[in-house]
């Protein structure tokens, strides 16, 4: 398909962690599939500074630098509006990002940066972990995702999780705090939704019942 659309050029997004070796071998990969040589660009970044340089480069490379700047200086504004609302948090919830699997698997990438943004306490590390430790923590609030997936299927793969009988014992599902998340709105990877990745966040941790959130049943959704 990519040689018959003539492409000049892919963006590619990388998780964090993927070894350099991956890298060289897709790029080989697909100049041998298209049969000639194109730009590759990598998405790569694991923090918001690092973030902005990619975009830029991207920018230049699409001859969009414009836009790219655009993006950045509304994305930037937004992100500066939420740090005022969460600076106000007296008491930050504590929250645990998982999904679909056993061990129970968190969600690595860019959730704990978001969960900043958000005024959220990540409250347990970027490793998978048995029922025991989960219900040890006993977190405030728990939001499942399905990487690529919409909000729609980490709906389903929560519905799935929370008939398990160690759900029940949770003080997330007797205060009906179990949430799911749309997966390509920037928990796994870099997100044009990043800022309302953030604000989604902020709204399901701190407002959830407010019946005027922006992001309520398009980036998240409490378990049904």
């Amino acid at each position: 398909m990519l040689s018959t659309l003539k492409v000049e050029g892919v963006l590619t997004i990388f998780p964090a962690g993927v070894p350099d070796l991956d890298r060289g071998k897709l790029e080989e990969l697909f100049q041998k599939a298209v049969g000639y040589s194109l730009r590759l660009v990598s998405l790569e970044a694991t923090d918001w500074e690092a973030l902005q340089q990619k975009l830029k480069e991207v920018g230049r490379h699409l001859q969009a630098e414009s836009a790219a700047h655009k993006w950045l200086s509304q994305a930037q504004a937004r992100l500066s509006r939420l740090q005022s609302v969460v600076s106000k948090v007296t008491a930050r919830a504590r929250a645990v990002f998982l999904q679909p699997g056993f061990p129970l698997r968190p969600v690595g990438g860019w959730s704990a940066i978001l969960a900043k943004w958000a005024g959220l306490e990540v409250a347990l590390p970027d490793k998978p972990f048995l029922w025991e430790k989960l219900l040890e923590v006993d977190p405030d609030l728990i939001v499942l995702a399905v990487p690529g997936g919409s909000l729609s299927a980490a709906g389903q793969a929560l519905a799935a999780w929370a008939r398990q009988a160690p759900v029940q014992h949770l003080s997330a599902f007797r205060q009906k705090r179990l949430y799911a998340f749309k997966g390509t709105a920037g928990l796994f990877y870099p997100s044009p939704a990043l800022a309302s990745a953030a604000e989604a966040l902020y709204e399901l941790a701190y407002t959830p019942t407010y019946r005027a959130n922006q992001h309520l049943g398009s980036l998240w959704a409490p378990l049904l």
